[in-house]
């Protein structure tokens, strides 16, 4: 669950996005998605941006400049290439 979240993120192009969005295009249950969210904004992978009341939702931002994205780069192109499935 977690690399297909990641490569989610990464490939985006708005880095801006909620938890109800990843869990739509991933079709990981919302709860697990916030959950692996908090585990990625421990590892400054994403940031936690102030809850929005207006919209009722917590956005999260992908942070570019961790250095863990190359992993995630990485891995991406590991699975693409057919080294991993």
């Amino acid at each position: 669950m977690r690399l297909p979240l990641l490569v989610w993120i990464r490939q985006r192009d708005d880095p801006l996005f909620f938890i109800t969005e990843a869990s739509k295009a991933t079709g990981f249950d919302h709860q697990h998605v916030a959950k692996e969210f908090k585990t990625f904004v421990d590892l400054g992978l994403l940031a936690e941006l102030p809850w929005e009341r207006k919209n009722d939702r917590r956005y999260f931002r992908r942070e570019d400049g961790c250095s863990l994205w190359a992993f995630v780069d990485i891995g991406v192109r590991m699975v693409h290439e057919g080294v991993l499935t």
